[in-house]
């Protein structure tokens, strides 16, 4: 469902479509289109994410160089926070990227009411467009000649 859009069936659409962690995702159609949005996104957003590996791997894509992840991690310790971080950033193959200042990912402890709180101007504004990092176009950022590590 896109962002602000809240009719009736497109919802109803969209919860028909949730599966749970227990359940595992097979239909092969549906991971490429998973990992296809995810790697046009500009901003990716997670809320009340578990971060269970198994979901992590399920969403394992390029992004793009400069994307933008925000996300909650109530209850989860500093460690932990670090862990979840560094396993984002390797499965959208972002520690293959080196922009200088740009944050990838954003871990905020707290509860999505708070959250939305938090973030709104970010959520409401253009991708990129946080005056205190000069993000790079797509165009402007290199892959390293280096193999990536797993």
């Amino acid at each position: 469902v896109p962002f602000g859009h809240c009719d009736a069936e497109s919802v109803e659409m969209a919860a028909q479509m949730i599966l749970t962690f227990t359940e595992q995702v097979e239909d092969q159609s549906l991971l490429k289109g998973i990992r296809r949005s995810l790697e046009a996104a500009e901003r990716i957003i997670f809320v009340g994410f578990g971060f269970h590996r198994q979901n992590l791997k399920i969403l394992e894509c390029a992004a793009r160089p400069n994307v933008e992840v925000i996300a909650t991690s109530f209850g989860m310790s500093k460690s932990d926070t670090a862990s979840v971080t560094s396993e984002i950033e390797i499965g959208f193959e972002l520690s293959n990227y080196h922009v200088l200042n740009h944050e990838y990912v954003r871990l905020l402890p707290m509860k999505c009411a708070d959250f939305i709180g938090e973030v709104w101007r970010t959520l409401t504004s253009e991708p990129g467009s946080d005056p205190r990092l000069e993000l790079p176009t797509i165009s402007e950022v290199e892959r390293p000649a280096f193999p990536r590590l797993r």
